[in-house]
């Protein structure tokens, strides 16, 4: 076969096993050819290997001549990326093997609005760097930023409609990127309390405008099927999704449960004197969580109020979720291995390294690419805790994060343009290649 815009030819090899989606792989692999105008004659050579992640590849040149071989679309999809990427040509094979199955980014649309163009440009920029996973923090104290038909007065200004969202996953999807929802709960409510405010935890002592008016209060069946409500709606609209973030970050101050005496009322009552309110956090985290999981996702949670150290629990967080561990900033937080002695699946969201927080907000600096280069790797998790390479069979991936805590410190362009190094850095870090 021949690309319309080229004279060049391609060609794509089959294993018996894989015949009978041989035309539309063909037609799929002709639309990437359509977009790039390649220098040598291509083959793509699908492979039975068991032995190989799917994401892994290999690239051969031979005078006017390229093939990409791997055992999945997927690694011929990436294969090509790093052909339009290469440069110097002369070495006559590459193989890549990815070191981590999730390599994520996270963009928090609640407190900044991106356009649906913006974000496709971010695709484009994860596809590249062979990044495979996209998680929108869609919900925050400053901002609720996809529609809502449940909930309408909750959204902000500006926000992405269904639609549009539909459409970002169908991009994502084309680029063998999956999109992770996340509605963040029960904290980072600020901006959902503010149109209902009958459902806020109320606190006691002097006010705080960080602490104040943020927190769902989950002794209230009220509040809680409100949130029950808001997540069936975006169980739908994410659908195709694997997984579904809920938060359960920050909640409130972890060490300050006798601010909250109606957590702690309440919890006494329902799980016996020695509560001490943190149950009813667990335990409203595990209901969301066999919901999700109900629903067909697999649920995930951030990692700082759970297995404190400061604090023992009646209830114990449910072994059906995946951590995503991003900080010890906190002496009183859990670390890394206690997570993983207990038998969970983690993310590692290093803050230390990949948290691009726009203005440099809450004592974070942007990430510096040397830095990724020269002191991070895949072992390396939040404080600087390492883990053993038996440890990483219980590590899925890792994750970049843009958080947007001072929204109009950068604007669009200026984000893509300032972490393109430092993200860049960070995705190299997740392949070897020989």
């Amino acid at each position: 076969m021949k690309s319309k815009n080229n004279q060049k030819e391609h060609s794509f090899t089959f294993n018996t096993w894989l015949i009978n989606e041989k035309s539309r792989d063909e037609a799929l692999i002709s639309s990437w050819l359509d977009e790039f105008d390649y220098q040598s004659s291509m083959v793509f050579t699908l492979i039975n290997n068991e032995q190989q992640s799917t994401a892994d590849f290999e690239i051969l040149y031979e005078e006017r001549l390229a093939e990409i071989r791997s055992s999945s679309m997927e690694g011929l999809f990436y294969g090509f990326e790093e052909y339009k990427n290469q440069k110097d040509l002369s070495r006559q094979k590459i193989t890549y093997k990815s070191l981590m199955n999730e390599r994520a980014l996270l963009l928090d649309i609640g407190r900044k609005h991106y356009s649906k163009e913006w974000i496709f440009s971010l695709i484009d920029l994860m596809s590249k760097l062979k990044l495979n996973t996209l998680q929108l923090h869609f919900s925050d104290n400053e901002g609720f930023r996809i529609e809502s038909s449940s909930y309408p007065s909750i959204v902000s200004e500006e926000y992405l409609t269904k639609s549009e969202v539909k459409e970002i996953i169908s991009y994502a999807k084309k680029h063998y990127i999956q999109i992770i929802p996340e509605l963040d709960t029960p904290g980072h409510l600020k901006k959902f309390l503010t149109n209902y405010p009958q459902w806020r935890l109320n606190r006691v002592g002097e006010p705080n405008e960080f602490l104040d008016h943020r927190a769902l209060d989950i002794t209230n069946p009220e509040a809680v099927s409100a949130v029950y409500e808001l997540l069936f709606e975006y169980f739908d609209l994410f659908k195709e999704s694997t997984y579904f973030h809920l938060g359960a970050d920050e909640f409130i101050d972890f060490d300050s449960f006798h601010e909250y005496p109606l957590l702690q009322a309440v919890a006494k009552k329902r799980f016996g004197s020695e509560a001490t309110g943190i149950e009813l956090y667990v335990d409203y985290t595990n209901r969301l969580i066999e919901e999700t999981k109900k629903a067909g996702f697999i649920p995930r949670v951030w990692s700082d109020g759970f297995y404190r150290k400061n604090q023992s629990s009646i209830q114990t967080l449910s072994k059906d979720v995946q951590i995503t561990y991003w900080t010890r900033w906190n002496k009183h937080m859990a670390s890394i291995d206690s997570y993983l002695e207990k038998g969970y699946e983690v993310i590692n969201f290093n803050d230390n390294y990949f948290y691009f927080v726009l203005g440099e907000a809450a004592g974070y600096s942007y990430p510096d690419a040397e830095k990724i280069k020269n002191e991070w790797s895949i072992n390396v998790f939040a404080g600087n805790q390492q883990i053993t390479q038996a440890q990483l069979s219980n590590i899925i991936g890792a994750s970049f994060s843009i958080w947007s805590d001072q929204p109009d410190a950068l604007s669009e362009e200026e984000v893509m343009k300032k972490l393109l190094d430092p993200m860049k850095a960070y995705a190299e870090k997740l392949w070897e290649s020989e």
